[in-house]
């Protein structure tokens, strides 16, 4: 038998076993996508096939003295399961239960795929499913708050161990399982919102067979130090909604579905800082490189793990690069704290410059600086530890406290988007050709050509007449 999942908008007039078949032939993964196009649109069908052994008992069954056709599954019940996710923009989906082989796949019985199929509680949720009557079940789930998907990937699937367990049984009083690692790599991943916001999750399931008059009991511990995200501070560790790092569930056969959350909260300590040149003036020079140098310090040393690319290429040597009109050059990973000084060297005596969030203009004729801070945004949360990083640009009047929060109003320092444009505007103007000292003596010189030219073409006329 097969389960197949499949878009709407692609199946909607699919209702025989013949059309059904017909979707199958054109799936060769029989255990999960296959991308089928219809109508110059490419739409994708999941597939999950299960099999049983069949065994053929053709001619030694009789039924009222007639040899009959007999084929028997000689497999017993079985349980199968699988995820399915949702492709985007798909809003209404459709699932089949198609038979693949069967006990009338003959032509004896004139009644091809019509039976031998089986099916028995059949479940659909977006959580795991139910431990069967007999087994128990322990599902652990992580949830990263603050991490892209793939951040928590490597993380969730790596071997770094955060999570660890203990099993033991409330008989007799022995501990069969030492502590463990919780292993993510194959879990159950996910996305959701709650009261906390945006999240990924992963879950760990633990299957158990459990007997009568006996507790299972899970012990779980988080090692934080084991949690660090490269870029990010963990704030908090939530377990089941309390603060914490460790808890615990007992499973038996009264209570035999259970589960345990870890909440890890994390907040970006570094931030991506643009700087863009721009050059103004009828007489800017927009094709030259000005030459800039970047220092980025943390308590007085340089900060490590910052990067910088201009477009696609790697800028290795931030105190010797070049940027043109309209170039701009990413700083990558700046920490919380640390101050950003912009150096333009010698951009020339005919440029005044200025530069995002600074007072006025400095002479070009010597090398010009500017200087930001990276702070805590308190604005958009209500703690330095839950805030974001915002650029501020640094002058007489702009301070900062220990936690690298801005001590005053510095709304009027705020560099939007951590955007910052170095502007070199030219002060020269075109050369037309004419000295503004000489230009009076021009106009008397002109105004006494034209006058004699004006005389003498009325004295030509006098002599006509």
């Amino acid at each position: 038998m097969a389960m197949v999942i499949a878009p709407l908008e692609l199946v909607k007039d699919v209702t025989t076993q013949a059309q059904l078949e017909s979707l199958l032939a054109r799936c060769p993964n029989k255990n999960g996508e296959n991308p089928i196009t219809e109508n110059k649109k490419t739409y994708t069908v999941y597939v999950y096939e299960a099999t049983a052994a069949i065994e053929d008992l053709s001619g030694t069954r009789k039924w009222d003295q007639v040899n009959c056709y007999a084929k028997y599954s000689t497999s017993s019940w079985t349980e199968s399961s699988d995820t399915y996710k949702i492709p985007d923009g798909q809003y209404l989906t459709r699932f089949f239960f198609a038979a693949i082989s069967t006990a009338s796949d003959d032509d004896q019985t004139n009644q091809t795929k019509t039976m031998g199929n089986l099916l028995d509680d059949v479940w659909f949720s977006q959580n795991v499913a139910p431990p069967t009557s007999g087994t128990g079940r322990v599902t652990v789930t992580k949830k990263f708050y603050g991490l892209t998907e793939a951040e928590a990937k490597t993380l969730g699937n790596s071997d770094s161990g955060f999570i660890s367990y203990d099993r033991s049984e409330d008989v007799r009083g022995i501990a069969d399982q030492a502590l463990t690692t919780v292993d993510f790599s194959n879990g159950l991943w996910g996305n959701g919102y709650d009261e906390n916001g945006a999240y990924v999750s992963v879950s760990h399931v633990f299957n158990e067979v459990v007997d009568a008059n006996t507790d299972y009991i899970y012990s779980f511990a988080e090692n934080v130090s084991k949690a660090n995200v490269r870029g990010y501070d963990l704030t908090r560790t939530l377990v089941d909604g309390v603060k914490g790092t460790t808890g615990s569930v007992t499973m038996n056969k009264e209570n035999n579905n259970k589960s345990i959350t870890f909440s890890n909260f994390y907040k970006k300590n570094t931030t991506d800082v643009t700087i863009t040149k721009q050059v103004t003036g009828l007489l800017g020079d927009t094709n030259k490189g000005f030459t800039f140098n970047v220092s980025i310090k943390k308590n007085g040393a340089d900060c490590t793990g910052v990067t910088a690319k201009k477009g696609d290429q790697t800028v290795s040597d931030l105190t010797n690069f070049t940027l043109k009109h309209n170039e701009t050059v990413t700083l990558e990973n700046v920490p919380i704290g640390a101050t950003i000084t912009v150096t333009e060297v010698i951009p020339g005596a005919h440029y005044k410059v200025s530069a995002t969030g600074q007072n006025g203009e400095q002479d070009g004729s010597s090398d010009v600086a500017f200087t930001y801070v990276a702070v805590a945004n308190t604005t958009t949360a209500g703690n330095a530890d839950e805030a974001d990083l915002m650029l501020l640009s640094m002058d007489e009047d702009t301070a900062v406290d220990a936690d690298t929060v801005a001590l005053t109003d510095a709304t009027d320092k705020t560099v939007s988007n951590n955007a910052i444009t170095v502007t070199n505007r030219a002060t020269l103007k075109p050369d037309t050709g004419v000295l503004l000292d000489t230009l009076p003596y021009i106009v008397i010189l002109a105004v006494v050509v034209g006058g004699g030219i004006l005389l003498m073409l009325r004295k030509h006329r006098k002599e006509d007449d």
